[in-house]
């Protein structure tokens, strides 16, 4: 597993863009703080422009949660029920809890199934689109 403080520094989000293309559980994470870009173990990057970088996200492939859009179903807040994704990491061994790292396909799973809008996964697995460049 690569440590963040080895990665190379991203110069912009393009860059930090193609770390989360590049890494495994890589993704978008769109709730009510704001997005959120995982793009190496234990490194987020956030932000509030919510339309702006999801659609650079989606045009790009690279997997997209948004539960802001319908994830109502339970009495409580998705965040606190669903597992954290291993992101360039092995996930933990299942069952998968709140405190847990799991595999994206299932927290994907886990969120579509609450409602979220849930973009670039293929039956339930990230699917990488064709990468274009991305403006800074």
């Amino acid at each position: 597993m690569a440590d963040r403080r080895q990665l190379p520094k991203p110069k912009g989000r393009a860059d930090y863009l193609a770390q989360a293309l590049a890494v495994e559980g890589g993704h978008l994470f769109i709730g009510g703080g704001g997005w959120f870009l995982h793009y190496a173990p234990g490194a987020t990057l956030r932000g509030y422009d919510l339309s702006v970088m999801k659609t650079r996200c989606v045009e790009a492939g690279l997997p997209v949660i948004d539960i802001l859009r319908g994830a109502h179903k339970l009495p409580i807040p998705l965040p606190f029920v669903m597992p954290m994704v291993a992101v360039g990491r092995p996930p933990d061994q299942a069952p998968w809890c709140s405190s847990s790292y799991a595999p994206l396909a299932h927290v994907a799973a886990v969120c579509r199934d609450a409602g979220a809008e849930v973009i670039n996964t293929v039956g339930g697995q990230p699917h990488q689109g064709e990468i274009r460049e991305i403006a800074q």
